[in-house]
């Protein structure tokens, strides 16, 4: 399958409930252009690309809903969590694309829809 080919290449990660992150606390994922908002439920903080922290998550039950500066869209966005040792994160977006990297320089244009 082409798009599991690409998840594996780039270390893409689709961010459900079904996926633990683990070892690495600190993610990013793409914020689109054409996005003026997203929600999100995390445990953790969220941090734009001006490295301000947009939204700390407490609760898995809790959806936050971000807004996004004109000049944040388009970028790539870090998720992190937890400390050393251990920590598992969870982060489920809606209304941009579900997937994160592990690395800013794993990530990749995602093809027009």
């Amino acid at each position: 399958m082409r798009l599991a080919q690409l998840f594996n290449g780039h270390a893409l990660t689709v961010a459900s409930w079904k996926t633990q992150l683990q070892g690495i606390s600190e993610w990013v994922f793409m914020v689109p252009n054409n996005v003026e908002r997203f929600t999100v439920k995390f445990t953790g903080r969220l941090t734009n690309p001006s490295w301000k922290t947009a939204a700390l998550g407490k609760s898995l039950d809790e959806t936050q809903t971000i807004e996004v500066k004109p000049e944040h869209r388009g970028r790539l966005w870090r998720y992190r969590f937890g400390g050393h040792g251990g920590a598992v994160g969870a982060i489920k977006l809606e209304g941009i694309p579900p997937f994160i990297a592990a690395h800013p320089d794993w990530w990749f244009p995602l093809p027009a829809q």
